[in-house]
């Protein structure tokens, strides 16, 4: 791993890996730190795909290093409650703690990993973005239950998850991920204010019209688009 990771900060890549658990997360930091001694990463954006597991020391370590986290909140949703019956509720602080990695400075992407269905919330790993937003917010489970709510976020920073953030992860910050002149018309006319509503209401949030690049990708039909 040290070798590969060494050669991919020579080269100016930008370099990630999957971890599922905190030991994992630890080796690949390890890894980092070796390699940061050599030639610093920070502007490569190196970053842990999934991790799950964070300890309070892995998140300074991450901080210190520029280390972004990608992570799947629907792993939370599916698996939050099966992780604290089976590690107990001292492991279970570690799973998921987006408040302790965005409070160190840590940037933390938004994702959906895998789907093994064609519907947004039924999927293994259920892709609906503003049904992950909203386990991210409430830290509420797909049993209902909530777990570590001192590790909730605010909506904002949610949102930030899957726009602006992603944008920097990709090197791509400059022409999308906000709204704002110069960058591309990427951005959606949603049925609710994610801001502002009721927060259960999040996770029922839908699309009236996506456009990319100021093209109209999709419409309900409800809004009719203003042709240049």
């Amino acid at each position: 791993m040290l070798a590969i990771v060494k050669v991919a900060n020579e080269l100016n890549w930008k370099f990630t890996a999957h971890c599922t658990g905190g030991g994992g997360v630890d080796l690949l930091l390890d890894v980092y730190e070796e390699v940061n001694r050599v030639k610093p990463i920070r502007e490569r954006r190196f970053s842990i795909i999934h991790g799950n597991f964070f300890t309070q020391d892995a998140i300074r370590r991450m901080s210190e290093l520029g280390v972004y986290a990608d992570m799947q909140p629907a792993w939370f949703y599916k698996d939050a409650d099966a992780m604290e019956y089976i590690l107990g509720e001292k492991r279970i602080q570690t799973f998921h703690p987006y408040r302790s990695l965005i409070d160190a400075g840590v940037i933390v992407n938004g994702g959906s990993d895998h789907m093994a269905k064609l519907d947004a919330n039924t999927s293994i790993n259920p892709y609906n973005p503003f049904l992950a937003m909203w386990t991210m917010i409430s830290r509420t489970t797909e049993r209902g239950n909530v777990i570590m709510p001192s590790e909730a976020i605010s909506r904002e920073q949610a949102l930030k998850l899957y726009t602006i953030n992603n944008a920097y992860a990709s090197f791509e910050e400059s022409l999308k991920g906000s709204i704002e002149p110069g960058k591309l018309a990427d951005m959606a006319v949603l049925t609710d204010d994610l801001l502002t509503c009721p927060i259960d209401q999040i996770k029922n949030i839908q699309s009236d019209l996506t456009l990319m690049g100021g093209k109209v990708m999709y419409s309900s039909g409800k809004i009719i688009p203003i042709q240049n």
